[in-house]
């Protein structure tokens, strides 16, 4: 979603067009996935159609539904209940952060 920092406010839509909203979802699962974080919101600011991402640690995302919106909210909201669903019946299980390295090659010191 959109954000104007001059009017503090989240739009519904977005003015960028499907290569770049694929470019930075994709990023945002490459950030996620390397954190371990199952759940996170990314930020990203767009400077002459090149997308940075500026904020990528929320693993405790703003669950406001008048920053976010209605639309936005609502659908966070059914991911969630989707999420902790899948989990507490086993049918997914938490991520590793792709950033350490697996339990077995760790020592102690």
């Amino acid at each position: 979603m959109r954000y104007s920092p001059t009017h503090d406010h989240y739009f519904d839509a977005h003015n960028f067009g499907p290569t770049l909203e694929e470019q930075m979802q994709t990023q945002a699962m490459a950030l996620c996935q390397a954190l371990g974080y199952s759940i996170n919101s990314v930020e990203f600011a767009i400077r002459n159609g090149i997308p940075y991402a500026i904020d990528f640690m929320n693993p405790v995302p703003s669950l406001d539904r008048n920053e976010l919106g209605e639309k936005h909210f609502s659908a966070l909201i059914d991911h969630l209940t989707t999420f902790v669903l899948d989990v507490a019946e086993g049918r997914m299980h938490l991520p590793r952060p792709r950033l350490l390295p697996p339990p077995a090659l760790t020592r102690t010191i």
